[in-house]
């Protein structure tokens, strides 16, 4: 019994640790794309860096939508894109 809840609390640890990882690099990531600046929370601004707890940094920062004429473009770029990867890998 003991092994069995000691492989299931090393499980819930490794979670615990993948999901602190995931936080710090959005976290830098947030910080290298500048959403910081314009953060409602006050900590994000003071520390110029994402830094709230809430990590709303994100939230208060969202892309525009696209246009239909843009998204089409936009695909169609990310399409050629992946046609020349593969044609690089066959050659």
């Amino acid at each position: 019994m003991a092994k069995r809840k000691s492989k299931r609390h090393a499980k819930e640890m490794a979670l615990q640790d993948d999901e602190a990882m995931r936080v710090r690099i959005v976290r830098k990531i947030n910080t290298i794309q500048g959403f910081a600046r314009t953060c409602r929370d006050s900590a994000c601004r003071r520390a110029k860096a994402c830094a709230g707890q809430s990590m709303r940094c994100v939230r208060d920062n969202l892309p525009k939508p696209l246009s239909p004429e843009q998204q089409s473009a936009r695909l169609g770029y990310v399409h050629r894109l992946v046609l020349e990867r593969l044609a690089e890998l066959h050659e």
